[in-house]
């Protein structure tokens, strides 16, 4: 009923603005004959709206969009560096912690001066959403993280990580040094069990 109350006044309004409309287009003072040819136009208008209007209403309305679903992180484009999350094992370090040692491929596809990894990114590790310490094992020494590579060439890194057990999963982040948005240059989810 309220709908119909609604559509009734809205009609009557367009109504009177397009008598009021016609008045004003035809001089005001024209014969009766315009005046009468006037409003015969303004109805048809206004049943024509009127039309339009209650096809709307019947029509099914339309779904609104959903929000876009988080589908996990953006990647950098046309980035100066290459990294590739290539390997991983666990292990141990020095006072028998439990570790994971995570291989890398670090290509420099830049025309700037050689650089490293060390200097172009940036490594998170987090398991069960808590940020891993870096480990060192008492017989590797030489990682890869630090060696400079020249433009077009790669260079295996290998780091490792101190874990909190394992069992929970370990997600790896790599970003680029400087940037000033969350784009990554590689990401991963490594399921331990």
């Amino acid at each position: 009923m309220k709908k119909i109350l609604d559509m009734a006044k809205n009609v009557a309004l367009v109504l009177v603005v397009l008598v009021v409309i016609a008045m004003f287009a035809g001089g005001g003072g024209s014969s009766d004959k315009s005046s009468s040819k006037t409003e015969k136009e303004s109805t048809e208008q206004t049943e024509q709206a009127s039309k339009e209007k209650e096809k709307k209403e019947e029509a099914p309305a339309e779904e609104e969009p959903a929000e876009e679903a988080d589908d996990g992180p953006t990647f950098v484009k046309d980035s100066k560096y290459e990294v590739s999350i290539d390997n991983w094992r666990l292990t141990e370090n020095y006072d028998g912690s439990p570790c994971i040692a995570i291989d890398y491929t670090f290509t420099n596809v830049s025309d700037d001066n050689p650089t490293s990894m060390q200097m172009a990114s940036s490594i998170t590790v987090y398991q069960s959403g808590v940020e891993c310490e870096d480990a060192w094992l008492a017989d590797d020494n030489s990682d890869g993280y630090t060696n400079k590579v020249k433009s077009g060439v790669s260079v295996n890194v290998t780091r490792v990580y101190k874990l909190q057990n394992t069992t929970d999963d370990v997600e790896v982040e790599v970003a680029p040094l400087f940037s000033w948005n969350d784009d990554l240059l590689a990401y991963t989810t490594i399921h331990i069990s």
